[in-house]
């Protein structure tokens, strides 16, 4: 499932996004892993960015800042994930 939302706010737009992901195995993902257990799991990751143009610094000049975390569940423990990031910075089309 991907939810994708996107609204103008200011002189920019701002974009979130939530993706859910699941997978179960039909056949064990390896003997060395829990005996051969089934894996099931699941991944949930949620997006924001904002995007304003910076016209000071050229017509093709746009700050952006990403946050994003997703958290990742699983019938075995070497899979599970949590991670959280963000970024800041500007860019240039050319």
């Amino acid at each position: 499932m991907n939810l994708i939302w996107r609204r103008a706010i200011g002189a920019g737009e701002i974009l979130g996004q939530y993706v859910l992901t699941q997978l179960n195995d039909d056949e064990g993902y390896s003997p060395l892993f829990d005996q051969g257990a089934r894996r099931k799991e699941s991944l949930n990751s949620v997006f924001f960015q904002y995007m304003r143009p910076l016209y000071n610094l050229g017509e093709n000049a746009q700050f952006f800042t990403n946050l994003s975390y997703h958290s990742q569940d699983s019938t075995i423990d070497l899979f599970k994930i949590r991670g959280t990031s963000i970024e800041m910075g500007i860019n240039w089309n050319f």
